[in-house]
Order: structure tokens, then sequence, then C-alpha cells
């Protein structure tokens, strides 16, 4: 007799095998798509304030929340990877297995989606108060008033006339001062000679 298996078991172990390794691999996609999205919100939890600012303590209270939880989900998801190392290991060596990945998982999922929701809630808030400021800012705006570019040319015109009409004044006053033509030229003044 053969030590070989059956074709029939050969068949179940490799449909068993490639099952198990497509399971594995998509639970690490998981894992590793938790950790993507949780560090993608942190980066857009800064950004959010550094470019727009927190404005109110509800803002402040909601971005600590998904600081925390997003972190709380990275750390999950590392311990996760580690506990995976772990059992995969002790799955090699027979040992028993020791390992709390089912709790690490529902923690992962649970602090993603509150943080989730508390950015989703922040967003709305920051988007709604600057709504809110853009439209005070409107409105404190005066309108300005319509002179434009020609009624600055025509002060510049009226601040001429009015130095022409000055300086015509000047000169009517100095031609009624001026001596008449019938009058005796002025004789200038005899120096004392020594």
């Amino acid at each position: 007799m053969s030590d070989k298996p059956p074709p029939e078991n050969l068949k179940e172990v490799e449909a068993y095998a490639a099952a198990f390794n497509a399971w594995f691999n998509t639970a690490l996609e998981h894992d590793k798509s938790l950790l993507a999205l949780s560090a993608g919100g942190i980066g857009l939890l800064l950004t959010l304030v550094t470019t727009v600012g927190l404005n109110s303590v509800l803002s402040l209270c909601l971005y600590f929340g998904a600081l925390f939880f997003f972190a709380t989900t990275i750390i999950a998801v590392l311990f996760i990877f580690r506990k995976n190392r772990v059992l995969i290991s002790e799955i090699l060596l027979d040992e028993k297995k020791t390992t709390n990945l089912k709790l690490l998982d529902n923690i992962a999922l649970v602090t993603f989606g509150i943080g989730v929701v508390l950015i989703a809630i922040l967003g709305t808030i920051t988007a709604h108060n600057s709504y809110i400021e853009k439209g005070k800012q409107m409105s404190k705006d005066e309108p300005k008033k319509t002179t434009g570019i020609a009624m600055d040319s025509f002060e510049g015109l009226a601040q001429l006339m009015a130095a022409a009409s000055v300086a015509q004044k000047i000169a009517c006053n100095a031609e009624a001062e001026a001596p008449t033509s019938n009058a005796a030229p002025l004789s200038p003044i005899p120096s004392k000679k020594k």
C-alpha cells in the first residue's frame, strides 16, 4: 500500500489551505485598512486644527475625542498584529492558543467607527461656523460708494480747479495793487557816499 492520501482528501486539503489563506489575507487587509484610515483621520484632524482652528469648547471636545479614538484604533491594530504573530507560532508549535483577538478586533472596529462619527460631526460644525462667520463678515462690510476711478479723477480735477481759482484771485489782487502807468516811476533810493 501507498502512504499517499487518496486524491479526494488531497483536494480537500488544498481547498482548505486556499480558503484559510484567503481568510487570513482578508483579515490582515482589514486590519491594515483600519490602521491606514485611522492614521489618515489623525492627519485630517491636524489639518483642520492648523487651517481652521477650534472656535468652541464643543469643537475642542470633538477634536480630542476623535484623536483619542483614532489613536486607540491604531494601538489595538498594532496589538492585533502582535497577537497574530504569537497565534501563528503557537499553531505551528502545537501549543495552547491563548489569544483574545476577537476582543481586540471589536475594540479596533468600534473605536474607529466612533472616531469617524466624531470627525464627521467636527467637520460639519466647522463648515457651519465658517459659513456663519463669512455671513457676518459680509454683513459688517459697509457698501462702498460707487465712485469708481472716474470720480477719483474728477476729485483731482476739482482740486486743480480750486488751486486755479486761488491763483486767479491772487493775480487779480496783484493787478489791483499794481501802480498805474500815469503814476511817476519810483526812483531808487540814493546811496550815501563818503
